[in-house]
């Protein structure tokens, strides 16, 4: 499973983030955008005519610091199931970048869920999946 590129998001989005909670993780931003593969920039427009990634952002909710999350991000047809690695401590929020395929541009109808987390203590969630 390819890992989410770690590339924390400046630019400002033109979509209404996102905030859910089922779990101990927040989605706060879930957006598409263009990422530009020679410079690493990104676009964040309505002006585009195509899109390759998209943006999420969440925050560690729980009061356990978080090893492991993984998320599904669901665009024009096309779902995306991949994990990040690293610590997130309570209260943490990270900005994360997946790259997928060239699709077109269909609006801000992105959708992204937090499907499993794994915690710094060995414990999981939802509660019982394998780490």
């Amino acid at each position: 499973m390819e890992v989410f590129s770690a590339i924390l998001i400046a630019a400002a989005t033109l979509f209404a983030p996102v905030t859910t909670s089922t779990g101990p993780v927040q989605i706060n931003k879930c957006a598409v955008a263009f990422i530009n593969e020679q410079t690493g920039s990104i676009l964040v427009s309505q002006t585009m005519t195509y899109t390759n990634g998209v943006s999420i952002s969440f925050t560690n909710v729980s009061t356990k610091p978080v090893t492991s999350v993984t998320a599904t991000g669901t665009y024009n047809g096309v779902t995306i199931t991949d994990s990040w690695a690293g610590h997130l401590a309570a209260g943490d929020t990270l900005s994360i970048w997946k790259h997928y395929r060239q699709l077109p541009y269909a609006g801000a109808n992105a959708k992204c869920t937090v499907t499993k987390v794994v915690f710094a203590d060995g414990t999981t969630w939802p509660a019982g999946s394998a780490p």
